[in-house]
């Protein structure tokens, strides 16, 4: 049984998925785009560029 054949039949557990470079730099672009936009809400929101992570402990 190929690839295409258990794909036509519903049956995905045979089919491989390959990666290749430019698909890994696609996803690595999308990961890093909602990274720059999480840390443009938290500075939008509190000011800092990491929420709390400067703060002194409390003695």
């Amino acid at each position: 049984m190929n690839s295409e054949s258990s794909s036509k039949s519903g049956n995905y557990i045979n089919v491989v998925n390959e990666f290749s470079p430019a698909s890994a730099e696609l996803f690595n672009g999308r990961w890093v785009m909602i990274g720059i936009t999480s840390l443009v809400g938290a500075y939008a929101t509190t000011g800092q560029i990491i929420p709390g992570f400067f703060k002194s402990p409390l003695i």
